[in-house]
């Protein structure tokens, strides 16, 4: 029998940043059908928007930390050791998603042109694929400091109030499909 290279927490691992970089490539290719007319400071924010009844959160790490200090009572080191966390990604994060709004407004030229170009759609979807993967690791680089920071309590119930949201979405996308 062969030895598997990888163990199967980092093959977890390489196919969960797999999926969520084919997600965001999906997501691309649909917003490259959206109307172009309106410039993207026109937009409404996201941060803006409710869906579902749920806020939805700002492109940066703040929200991060306010959902901690209000869901887990941190002490005010912890609040103190993670505003420096949020401070020292948030400009790094905020650069790369600027960088892929520009990468969504090249796709979606290209998309438009009258001769389709085949290598340039593929030189922007792989620039595009690169910083969703950098984004990913920065925000995974951020979320494991922040995680060092709290206690082995606090830890526990994060991950049961992740575990029960997990939950809710997976109730509410089976009742979606029924």
């Amino acid at each position: 029998m062969k030895k598997s290279i990888l163990n199967s927490s980092t093959s977890t691992r390489v196919l969960t940043l797999i999926g969520a970089v084919m997600l965001g490539l999906s997501l691309m290719s649909a917003n490259s059908f959206a109307d172009d007319d309106q410039s993207d400071r026109d937009r409404p924010k996201q941060c803006n928007k409710k869906r579902d009844g749920h806020k939805r959160h700002g492109k940066d790490l703040s929200h991060v930390r306010d959902m901690l200090d209000k869901k887990l009572d941190l002490t005010e080191d912890q609040k103190t050791s993670i505003s420096q966390v949020i401070d020292q990604y948030n400009p790094e994060l905020k650069q790369l998603q600027e960088q892929m709004r520009e990468g969504k407004k090249a796709e979606r030229k290209l998309v438009k042109q009258d001769n389709f170009d085949e290598a340039a759609i593929n030189k922007q979807a792989q620039q595009n694929a690169d910083l969703m993967v950098k984004m990913i690791v920065l925000k995974a680089k951020a979320k494991h400091e922040i995680h060092s920071n709290l206690t082995d309590d606090q830890k526990s119930k994060i991950q049961k109030m992740f575990e029960k949201r997990h939950q809710k979405r997976m109730k509410k996308d089976s009742e979606g499909n029924a």
